[in-house]
């Protein structure tokens, strides 16, 4: 903007110059019209005090007809034989008048000087006219290209918008579909614990989109702006060059008031001929007549020459003004159609930038969820080791819950064959009725840990099902962020595709930088050249002052001289030369100016040149400036990575406490399984006492063979043992319960561990049943004494004492004596475990 209103203000000036200058050609042609007033009136007194002339002869006209006849000799020629003729044979008298015929012929030289060089000036003028309509033409030009390639960028831009918004809609209708009904696959664990780095994959391609239209929607801005400056500056331009052409139309028509009244001159010359003629003057005037004729002729001829051509320039300068009008017309019509045009690309501009708010708030609603879904992950990963002890545990319980049925069963078997042995033997009734009253409280306890039981499988099967949803959810998420993770490598790739393209344009940017600073330097030396023209000029004029002054003192000096012809002729003389003077100063300084309107046409186009590469420079500030966004969105980028890689180290740090606390638990499960089996053998070894000792009190009570109890158990010790295993895995199930609920993802299901096999019975229950048929075979032989059958007396001896106090740390295990007991009870355990007696 600076530098076309510079150039304005020099097309103003020259405007003025050229004013100037017109000003000046006005004031000499009216100055040049008094100098031949006054040698007209010089020489009407002249032909006045000649006296009668004598009229022509035949000789006389013959010289005429001959120097008619012969047009190819040289006018400077014929005057000079005239004048040479009339100094021979004339008087003093005569030597006057032919002094103010050579004035007069001077006069008419000068007029005819002035002639030219006004006509020259207006060619030259047209001759500039007509550069500056290059000049404009190839601007005009210019400009229609820039705004056609201006409507094609910004054509292409709105291809690439439309396009960026249909990727990212396609992206966000994909996102939501896949969230909707796309099925998961099972993710590994390697797949789950890049989850985060995949999540801030997916922020990192939803900024730089973001980045991307942003950065897309300035250069659209900046390219209307300047748009529109350039539509102002034209029609601009136009005015002044509508201005301009319409004050050269007003110095055409000068030019040919100066040619008409020229023309008047040379009619007035040719009515002094025909009155010399018709009063008959001498031969030699004759030919001085006959040679300003002549000379009058010429000059009609080149002014009628120069009016035709100035006629003709005049009429290609109004087709010219006609063309520009109608140049004009068609630029205002195509900044209303641009002004049109833009309308709607400043609507769809809006419409582009609220789209661009709707999806950012998308993308941040996407981020909200990515964060919801890493934290569901997180969980998950830390809900993965509970949710295979629960599994594990539910697989122990349904064990357990078929060895209590197999133990419920058996002990109805027991109550049934109690109950057959009660018809028959009155007296273990009350001890029947003890053991028959603990076997119903066993039994109610049962059935109370199987209805636990029940409840704890229905709640791991909820917890199941809860999980296989959460892994199809997992597997959606999963399929999400593959597909993010192309499109962030394309991404990647088209950063640095930017980056190559912004060393590019920096090294381009450093050489406009260099020619910048070597412009600058041309421009002061420029500068420093016009200032010395400048001083140069003033200097001229000075002179041209000085000059006048004394022309002007030399004047008044000839005031007092003589009143005569000859003073006139002196004074007529003086005013020519000074007259001369003046025009060559004049000439000198219209060539001083047409140099100084070629320096401003150069300066013209080298501030064209300046303004376009002012242009470059400005883009190139404005994609240094993106650059820069990018880096500190790179920075930032890099920051949040940073912050993610510790959260991922402290989580990782996290995964290896719970493992820790996850291996605890195995062992306190594998400490708490390994109790229970020693507590059951505890309680065989005390059963197996408790069947020795009724033996010894009541042998006649086993009269009949049946299959007695052999498991007992301590209500005390199965409660407390069932509170030990129950304890810890209620109160984690219902805390895993709790943090399911708020999952969103799911874990990969792992396969159930292999049901343990099932253990085999005691060898103490065999032993409790011999023994039980030992002492019902000695029960019969007693009976039947009457009959002679033989009586065997190893089943009729009652069992030593030792043997009795050693079955109940036989029925002990080794580790359980090492774990609980002293060093002499687990001596005496492994004792009686391998067979041997005890010591």
């Amino acid at each position: 903007m600076a530098s076309e209103a510079i150039i304005g203000i020099m097309f103003q000036k020259r405007n003025r110059h050229l004013e100037g200058l017109s000003e000046e050609l006005r004031r000499c042609t009216r100055d040049t019209q008094d100098l031949q007033r006054e040698v007209e009136r010089v020489t009407q007194l002249t032909l006045e005090g000649i006296g009668q002339t004598t009229a022509l002869g035949p000789l006389q006209a013959q010289p005429l007809k001959a120097g008619t006849e012969r047009p190819a000799v040289p006018e400077g020629h014929f005057a000079q034989e005239g004048r040479e003729g009339c100094l021979e044979q004339a008087s003093p008298q005569d030597c006057v008048c032919q002094r103010h015929h050579s004035e007069k012929h001077r006069l008419h030289e000068q007029q005819e000087l002035l002639l030219q060089q006004a006509v020259d000036r207006l060619q030259t003028q047209l001759q500039e006219a007509q550069a500056e309509r290059e000049v404009l033409a190839h601007w005009s030009a210019l400009e229609s290209r820039r705004r056609t390639d201006a409507q094609e960028d910004l054509c292409r831009k709105q291809g690439a918008l439309e396009r960026a918004l249909r990727e990212v809609g396609a992206a966000l209708s994909a996102c939501t579909d896949y969230c909707d009904g796309v099925p998961f696959a099972a993710l590994g664990p390697d797949d789950g614990r890049q989850l985060g780095v995949a999540v801030e994959m997916v922020q990192r391609d939803l900024q730089a989109e973001n980045a991307g239209l942003q950065a897309r929607l300035q250069p659209l801005e900046e390219q209307l702006e300047v748009l529109r400056s350039e539509c102002q500056e034209q029609a601009d331009r136009l005015v002044n060059e509508q201005v301009e052409r319409k004050q050269a139309e007003a110095q055409i028509s000068v030019y040919q008031k100066q040619i008409n009244d020229a023309e008047n001159t040379l009619s007035a010359v040719q009515a002094q001929k025909a009155s010399l003629e018709q009063k008959g003057v001498p031969q030699q005037r004759l030919f001085e007549a006959q040679a300003q004729m002549k000379e009058a002729q010429v000059i009609r001829e080149r002014s009628a020459q120069q009016v035709q051509e100035q006629c003709s320039q005049l009429s290609q300068l109004m087709a010219d003004l006609h063309q520009t009008q109608e140049e004009l017309t068609l630029w205002k019509e195509q900044n209303q159609q641009l002004c049109e045009r833009d309308m709607p690309r400043t609507s769809a501009l809006d419409a582009l930038r609220e789209e661009l708010d709707r999806r950012h708030l998308e993308a941040k609603l996407l981020e909200v969820q990515l964060a919801a879904l890493k934290q569901g992950r997180r969980q998950e990963l830390e809900a993965e080791p509970r949710v295979l002890e629960l599994k594990a545990e539910s697989a122990a319980l349904r064990l357990k819950l078929e060895d209590r049925e197999g133990t419920v069963k058996r002990l109805r078997l027991q109550l049934d064959g109690l109950a057959r042995l009660a018809a028959g033997q009155n007296c273990s009734l009350d001890a029947l009725q003890t053991d028959g009253s603990h076997m119903s409280d066993q039994l109610n306890q049962h059935k109370l840990e199987v209805q636990q039981l029940k409840v704890k499988q229905v709640r791991l099967e909820q917890q199941e099902s809860r999980a296989t949803a959460l892994e199809r959810e997992l597997c959606e998420v999963q399929a999400t962020l593959r597909e993010k993770g192309c499109s962030l490598e394309k991404i990647l790739l088209e950063r640095q595709h930017l980056a190559n393209e912004l060393k590019a344009q920096s090294l381009q940017l450093d050489a406009l930088t260099e020619e910048q600073v070597a412009l600058k330097q041309s421009h002061g030396a420029h500068r420093a050249e016009l200032e010395n023209a400048n001083i140069h000029l003033r200097a001229q004029l000075r002179a041209a002052r000085s000059e006048l002054y004394h022309t002007k003192r030399t004047l008044k000096a000839m005031d007092g001289a003589d009143r005569h012809g000859l003073k006139a002729s002196v004074v007529l003389q003086r005013q020519i030369t000074a007259k001369r003077q003046q025009i060559d100063a004049l000439q000198s300084r219209v060539q001083l100016l047409e140099e100084t309107v070629e320096r401003l046409t150069q300066r013209q186009a080298w501030v064209a040149d300046e303004h376009e590469r002012s242009q470059r420079l400005a883009s190139v500030s404005g994609q240094r400036r993106c650059v820069e966004t990018l880096r500190d969105l790179e920075t930032q980028l890099r920051d949040r990575v940073e912050g993610l890689e510790t959260a991922l180290g402290k989580i990782s740090v996290r995964f290896g406490e719970c493992q820790g606390h996850v291996q605890q638990q195995e062992q306190e499960l594998a400490r708490l399984k390994l109790q229970h089996a020693l507590d059951l053998r505890e309680l065989q070894g005390q059963n197996l006492q408790q069947t020795g000792r009724l033996q010894q009190t009541n042998p006649k009570i086993f009269s009949h063979p049946s299959e007695l109890p052999t498991i007992q158990k301590n209500p005390s010790q199965s409660e407390a043992n069932c509170s030990v295993l129950a304890e810890d895995p209620t109160f984690e199930l219902h805390s895993l319960v709790q943090e399911l609920r708020s999952l969103t993802g799911d874990d990969k299901s792992r396969p159930r561990r292999r049901s343990t096999p099932e253990r085999p019975r005691p060898s103490g229950l065999e032993v409790c049943t011999l023994r039980a048929a030992d002492f019902d075979v000695r029960n019969n032989g007693l009976s039947c004494e009457g009959s002679g059958l033989p009586e065997t007396p190893s089943r009729l001896t009652p069992l030593p004492q030792e043997t009795e106090l050693g079955l109940d740390p036989g029925r002990r295990s080794p580790v359980y004596a090492l774990l609980t007991s002293s060093p002499q009870i687990s001596l005496s355990v492994t004792n009686v475990g391998t067979g041997m007696p005890p010591p």
